[in-house]
Formats: C-alpha cells, structure tokens, sequence
C-alpha cells in the first residue's frame, strides 16, 4: 500500500507531505497506480523547488519513498502554493477513490 501524509497549514498551503511503499497492482515499472502517483508528486516537487526555491526541502533517495517540506512562503506566493496544494490533493484523494485498497491519504494536524 502507498501512504501519503499531508500537512496544510491554515490557509490550505501544502507544509509537509511524506509518500511511501508501492501499490501492489503489478509488477514494478508496469504499476499504474505507482506512476501516476510518482508523477504527481515528483512533478509538484519540481515545480515547488523552481518557484520557492530556498524555502523548500524535496528528499527522494529511495524508489517508493519521498518527503516534501516547506518552510515559509512569501505572501505573494501564498494563492500560487494553495492552487498547487490544492492540486496535489484532489489528485491524491482521486486516486485513493479509484484504488481505495492501494492508496491512504493521511491529513495531518499542523501546528
């Protein structure tokens, strides 16, 4: 099963999130739920490391594990990060719908 841990802070800003483990669909590199997953996340990662640069720590040093944190964000970007906060999640929470026993979502509380 993959697990995904996501913390938003007041402003349904992405703060942290943590993936990790393999759907179990197929076989690896043919596993649907894995890419799509894969995709999404390293993508979005992408993306935060380009436009928040500094303020952003993106680990993915093992296949089927990856950590994402965001330390601060300027407040003209706080519309920017709550668009692609807002992404990652209807993705996730999707996919979790489509694959129900393959995929968790965790909210968590953030401080």
């Amino acid at each position: 099963m993959i697990i995904v841990q996501v913390a938003v802070d007041s402003d349904g800003c992405l703060k942290y999130l943590s993936a990790a483990g393999h759907s179990g669909l197929s076989v690896k590199g043919k596993d649907v739920l894995c890419s799509a997953v894969t995709v999404l996340l390293r993508t979005a990662a992408r993306v935060l490391s380009d436009e928040i640069k500094e303020s952003v720590f993106v680990r993915a040093e093992d296949p089927g594990r990856m950590e994402i944190k965001i330390f601060s964000c300027p407040d003209s970007e706080k519309g920017w990060l709550k668009g692609l906060s807002d992404m990652i999640l209807y993705g996730l929470m999707d996919l979790r719908e489509e694959y129900p026993g393959n995929i968790d979502l965790v909210l968590l509380k953030e401080d």
